[in-house]
């Protein structure tokens, strides 16, 4: 090119023309291109971390539910027992809805950690093996709960996973460890990894940094798999330093990744979930491509173009750039522009054409990813919804399952009239205060009507997202079994188990609350504190099925005898304690007891023959007897001995001077 032909204005702006469209269309496919690979990883890293948190905290209470079953246990542990090994053994077999949260069951170690005293289900081996590690030798030194590493199982030769509690005597003092035994691939612990589909975008793993282990994973290989050393990646070392978050990082194979993790808290492991950027950034590059390719060609196209209106053909050139203007500013729609001729404008309309093709090509290929991240909800094992002013806009098959209704039935109707009526308030409250940006917790529950008529508990994992407008995103979990596990051991542990009738625990908070009650009221309490006479000849002569049978059928007609407002509880063996709630007067008990003493005597068959005991019982009076429900329930005891010596079959009134002077108890006060 010559000095004068770069000297021309033709060709000056040309060249000028060129060059700023060229600068301009790589600086927007530049920032078009970062622009939207950070909106992508900004939105998968939040679902991918809001899943890694949902699923580190199902794991964080599942380890809370296992180590308070193992506290309700331990906390009514009898040590007496541990002399004992088939009294030991009962007792653990008693526990059996313990044996849902740990399949390998329980052992029940020394103090010293050189054996265990018992076990259920029994495991050869474990009874003499010494128990000097981890988490036994931690609750032996701080006597606090604690959770042991993954390993190898020394008897089950499974992978599993131990916690253990203090289990203390009378005196305060360490009398044995209680610990479960469950395996890392059990159903109710980790599931939520074990079962992510193989065929969805990312994966999950659960790890234990303490440990230096991949304790489980989707892929079978990562199972007890040491974690790679400090150093090697540098976004694991900030993960084991306590990050939680997302981040890219680069794996040992070379591969790029987006990862999140969260801690779960309880056991110090943390949930990792990983997206390879491949995946992630597809959608990116096809644009990239696109957008690059498209602008060389618009260059190279528009560069002619302007030469040649240079010459004189301006006007059409400036009806088309300003028809690409409109479309580019979005004052028109993209549309194919019409072609008149075949000269270069008509080529350059013919160009961009072709270029809307692709855009619209470019279009299809963001709806087809869009179709695979839905793909991806609609596999998921737990169920999702959206809910946008209170009405369903969005669910998977996972919650059409749970709920049973289809996603036609729901689609744009209130989710108000699937709750029982008793939460439909709160959560509608809820999800206001939620639209209002109000900060809320991140899981509720509520009760959910099913098209069979069923009512589930379901727990929410709720967030506020962008649904074209304001919207609750929820991943929902049935929880009914769980629920339902919770409700029976609420009852064990408040309950006697053989009779049905309040235990000791709740007799201590019901004769609490009777106090108050009788306080407030300016009433008498009448304690009454009933051993049966004769019981234990029964119980050697037919055996304990039969004892136990007696002593169900007495406690049917102690509550027979009773009013409703009235208790019967339980203590043990043949010990029973009767509250008669709202007296004016102390002889008000004498007609209730006298029934109570002529039901326990009426014959009963046991094994076709018939058997009679009678029932002897002291009674202390509140606010005369005492104050306190441990010196009335004393008094009581007292009074049904006195009643014992002065012949059974009757009861006896607490008379404090005999109690003070040692009376005899044909001196006291008998009432028949």
């Amino acid at each position: 090119m010559s000095l004068r032909s770069l000297s021309s204005l033709q060709t000056r702006l040309t060249l000028l023309v060129v060059g700023v469209l060229l600068i301009t269309l790589w600086t927007l496919a530049f920032i078009i291109e970062r622009d939207q690979q950070r909106k992508l990883t900004t939105l998968l890293a939040g679902q991918q971390s809001a899943t890694a948190r949902y699923v580190a905290d199902d794991i964080d209470n599942k380890i809370g539910f296992r180590l308070g079953g193992l506290n309700r246990i331990a906390n009514k542990f009898p040590t007496e027992i541990l002399e004992s090994r088939e009294a030991l053994t009962a007792f653990l077999v008693d526990r059996r809805a313990i044996y849902n949260l740990f399949d390998l069951g329980l052992i029940i170690v020394k103090p010293d950690l050189s054996g265990a005293f018992g076990d259920y289900p029994p495991m050869p081996g474990r009874l003499d093996t010494p128990y000097r590690l981890s988490p036994f030798q931690e609750v032996a030194e701080t006597g606090q709960p604690a959770i042991g590493p993954p390993r190898i199982g020394r008897f089950s030769q499974r992978p599993v996973v131990v916690m253990a509690v203090p289990a203390r005597d009378r005196n305060g003092r360490l009398a044995a460890i209680i610990a479960g035994v469950t395996t890392v691939d059990a159903t109710n612990f980790v599931d939520l990894v074990t079962r992510s589909p193989q065929d969805t975008r990312g994966r999950f793993e659960v790890v234990a940094p303490r440990d230096g282990l991949a304790i489980v994973g989707a892929s079978p290989g990562v199972q007890l798999k040491p974690l790679p050393p400090p150093g090697q990646d540098l976004m694991h070392d900030r993960f084991m330093g306590g990050f939680e978050g997302s981040g890219i990082r680069v794996n040992a194979d070379g591969t790029e990744e987006l990862v999140s993790a969260h801690r779960v808290r309880s056991a110090g492991w943390y949930v990792v979930a990983r997206l390879p950027a491949d995946e992630a950034y597809a959608p990116v590059r096809e644009m990239r491509m696109l957008v690059v390719g498209g602008s060389v060609l618009l260059s190279v196209l528009v560069g002619a173009l302007a030469a040649l209106f240079l010459r004189g053909a301006l006007r059409p050139l400036k009806r088309a750039a300003a028809t690409f203007d409109d479309i580019s500013q979005g004052r028109a729609p993209l549309h194919a522009l019409p072609v008149s001729g075949h000269d270069e404008v008509a080529r350059l309309v013919e160009s961009f054409n072709r270029l809307q093709e692709r855009l619209s090509t470019e279009t299809v290929a963001l709806e087809e990813s869009e179709a695979r991240y839905r793909q991806f909800v609609d596999d998921l094992p737990l169920g999702v919804m959206i809910l946008q002013s209170g009405a369903v806009a969005f669910v998977n098959p996972a919650l059409e399952a749970l709920i049973g209704y289809s996603r036609d039935e729901l689609l744009g109707k209130s989710f108000l009239p699937f709750l029982v009526e008793e939460d439909r308030e709160r959560a509608a409250e809820t999800h206001m205060r939620r639209m209002r940006g109000e900060t809320l917790p991140a899981m509720l529950e509520y009760r959910v009507i099913t098209r069979s008529g069923e009512v589930r508990h379901w727990r929410l994992a709720t967030r506020t997202i962008d649904w074209h407008g304001p919207a609750a995103h929820s991943v929902v979990t049935d929880v009914t079994e769980l629920k339902r596990a919770e409700e029976k051991l609420e009852r064990s542990a408040h309950f006697d188990a053989l009779t049905g009738v309040p235990n000791r625990v709740l007799l201590a908070d019901r004769l609490q609350q009777a106090l108050v009650q009788t306080s407030r009221s300016g009433r008498l309490m009448a304690v009454c504190y009933l051993d049966l006479d004769g019981f234990k000849p029964i119980n050697d002569t037919w055996g304990h099925e039969a004892g136990d049978r007696l002593l169900v059928e007495m406690a049917e007609r102690l509550k027979a005898c009773l009013r409703g407002g009235d208790t019967v509880a339980r203590l043990g063996g043949d010990e029973f304690v009767l509250l008669l709630l709202d007296l004016e007067r102390v002889g008000e008990c004498d007609a209730a007891l006298q029934r109570v003493l002529d039901a326990v005597a009426l014959p009963a068959q046991i094994d076709g023959s018939e058997v009679t005991i009678s029932a002897s019982i002291g009674v202390s009076i509140y606010p005369f007897d005492g104050d306190d429900p441990d010196t009335l329930l004393r008094q009581a005891d007292h009074a049904m001995y006195v009643a014992k010596e002065s012949g059974r079959n009757r009861y006896c009134k607490f008379e404090a001077q005999h109690a003070a002077e040692g009376v005899a108890p044909g001196q006291a006060q008998t009432l028949r």
